[in-house]
């Protein structure tokens, strides 16, 4: 009688917990700008454009198909997105929340454990909603786990893992670096390596197949997130120091998840001959691999995962008195994190007024501070149109101005809103096929995930007219490739032949040539008003220059002596005299090292040889630097 009261109380505890996780997740629901990214592609999907962003155009923009399907089949019924994604999302938590609480945790009390650090971690809450996939990711894991506990290590349970661990990449495909070496340990502890070996491309067939969808239809295996995100040209220090400084921000930002992963990490590195340990093995991959890419701009977006799985991997033995040690310092962090000032416990319709909206580090930011005010359950006017921000609005209205073309950044709410007959040029590259394989320009002042790209020239004339326009004719012949690919007949077997070509770096050497040539050919004219000294390097007075610099062209053969020219204060740059197409003479402009920093104006001495025959045309290349180069101004002085 005893024993069946406290299971009465003990379920009855867990599901006043999961019914409290609900109003937790409800309080604090929002929705980032970047989801919309993926609402586009949904709603072209189910109105008929395909799996496109731009209608016409076959980029993938999204990095997790299952997500998105998820939300096309019921956004196919609902036809409204803002509260469809915050609802679907609240679901599978609290689904992901009652397969642990009923079906891993081994009693009740390691239920309640479990539930509170999920309401008591900033990350998982934040994170349970905001229109991205992590939500899906923590469901996935949490099966993963499921069958890890209560399988045994034999084939069928190989099966199972691999496949889940195949959906969860098709969710997000880096995810898949948290199974990983627990699935290279079944495969060497199960007897039968060539069977293993088939049971495990079983199990990956989704993915194989996605893979195959994704050659043929988009013309490339990754995502183009994946090409704007890694061909930006940054050394590898440069993001392994944002890495680090990401790290350190969700420490300091959400110490109950963090805590979480370190205690997860240490309690089981005495395992190494247990299963546990390969699971902890793969968590801390995975972390070093959110170091080494930089990490994201969202604060403990990517860590919402090895949370998810450092909370499994804590509260999988009984509650006896071997691991006493354990469930008291998970319940020390539940009571820090009841007593924490951002706890989502405290969240109300405020949040995004107070400090946490200044929260910004080196790019990093609380993203949920910085839409809660517009994108929450708690504040919509659901009698408005959904979104209803200022930048939802500017996309309404330029479908409404009938406007074919915008170049702008930030394009997730004004995309969605603006609807198909708007093609967005994105200079971000994230939806564009060309700027996403050409290098960022300046090297410094980036933001993790947003690495901002110089239009080249001709471009938008190319993507209004559909003629190709690009004057470089290296970008232009590469170009011409890349549509056919994108845009060209799907089932044209020169596309698919064109296709392979692309992929195995056929074409590679056109962007090389481009990129080895000066970004911009300008008039004297167009250059020749002063820029004040100072000038931030990446003002909009100025042009960011790439190895091949700026090319300033004259309506006649020039004798003048002296001239003044603008540059980034801390670079060293060659300044080259032509006439028609010889080259006369060159020299080096030294560093000039403003303490003012940003441009410094300089005033140069025209060598004797290209006084002596003239020139029309005056080049400036960087030589070497810190790599953010710039150009704000040339003129003569006599």
């Amino acid at each position: 009688m005893v024993k069946r009261k406290k299971q009465f109380l003990g379920k009855t505890s867990v599901i006043l917990l999961l019914v409290l996780l609900v109003v937790v997740l409800y309080r604090n629901a929002w929705l980032g700008d970047d989801a919309f990214i993926t609402f586009r592609v949904v709603d072209n999907f189910i109105n008929g454009y395909g799996l496109t962003w731009n209608p016409g155009e076959r980029v993938q923009v999204y990095t997790h198909p299952l997500w998105l399907f998820l939300l096309s089949g019921i956004y196919f019924f609902t036809r409204e997105i803002f509260l469809t994604s915050l609802f679907v999302s609240m679901a599978v938590t609290v689904v992901a929340a009652g397969i642990f609480a009923f079906k891993i945790a081994r009693d009740y009390r390691a239920a309640m454990l479990g539930l509170g650090l999920m309401l008591v971690s900033k990350t998982f809450i934040d994170y349970s909603s905001s229109g991205l996939e992590n939500p899906l990711n923590h469901l996935l894991i949490i099966v993963f786990f499921y069958f890890y506990v209560k399988g045994a290590i034999d084939r069928r349970t190989l099966f199972r893992l691999t496949l889940v661990t195949s959906l969860a990449a098709l969710n997000r495909f880096d995810t898949i670096v948290l199974f990983l070496p627990l699935l290279v340990y079944y495969f060497f502890k199960i007897p039968g390596k060539l069977e293993n070996f088939k049971t495990i491309m079983y199990g990956l067939s989704p993915l194989i197949l996605w893979e195959c969808f994704s050659l043929f239809y988009y013309g490339f295996p990754f995502p183009n997130t994946a090409f704007a995100k890694l061909s930006t040209g940054l050394d590898h220090w440069s993001l392994l120091s944002q890495g680090a400084r990401y790290l350190n921000h969700f420490f300091l930002r959400s110490p109950v998840s963090f805590l979480a992963i370190v205690m997860a990490v240490i309690f089981n590195l005495r395992y190494r001959g247990n299963r546990s340990f390969y699971l902890m093995l793969g968590m801390v991959l995975y972390l070093l691999y959110v170091v080494k890419i930089g990490g994201c701009f969202m604060t403990g977006r990517f860590f919402s995962a090895p949370f998810i799985l450092s909370l499994l991997i804590l509260l999988q033995y009984q509650l006896d008195r071997s691991h006493r040690i354990r469930w008291v310092m998970v319940g020390i962090l539940i009571l820090g994190g009841l007593f924490w000032p951002r706890s989502p416990l405290w969240s109300g319709a405020g949040y995004g007024t107070g400090p946490e909206i200044k929260d910004w580090y080196r790019g990093i930011s609380d993203e949920r501070a910085a839409y809660f005010q517009s994108n929450s359950l708690l504040n919509v006017r659901f009698s408005d149109s959904l979104p209803d921000t200022e930048w939802a609005k500017q996309g309404r209205e330029a479908a409404q101005k009938g406007e074919k073309l915008v170049t702008r950044c930030g394009i997730g709410q004004f995309g969605f809103s603006a609807g198909p007959e708007v093609h967005i040029l994105d200079c971000h590259a994230l939806t564009d096929p060309l700027l996403a394989r050409l290098p960022i320009t300046a090297f410094k002042g980036w933001r993790i995930g947003h690495f901002r790209r110089v239009v080249p020239e001709g471009y938008e004339a190319t993507l209004l007219s559909g003629e190709n326009q690009l004057h470089d004719k290296d970008l232009a012949r590469y170009y011409e490739v890349l549509r056919f690919i994108v845009r060209g007949p799907l089932f044209s077997s020169k596309r698919l032949w064109e296709t392979m070509k692309m992929n195995l770096g056929f074409y590679n050497h056109h962007l090389k040539a481009y990129l080895s040539r000066p970004l911009y050919h300008v008039t004297y004219e167009q250059v020749r008003k002063p820029v004040p000294p100072g000038t931030s390097f990446n003002h909009n007075a100025c042009r960011l220059l790439s190895p091949g610099g700026i090319v300033i062209t004259f309506d006649r053969r020039q004798y003048h002596r002296l001239f003044e020219v603008s540059l980034d204060n801390n670079d060293v740059y060659q300044i080259i005299f032509y006439d028609d197409t010889s080259l006369v003479a060159s020299l080096d402009k030294p560093p000039s090292w403003s303490q003012r920093g940003g441009l410094a104006v300089d005033t140069v001495l025209v060598p004797e040889k290209a006084l002596t025959r003239g020139y029309d045309r005056v080049a400036l290349k960087p030589v070497r630097g810190d790599r953010a180069y710039s150009f704000g101004h040339f003129r003569f002085l006599d």
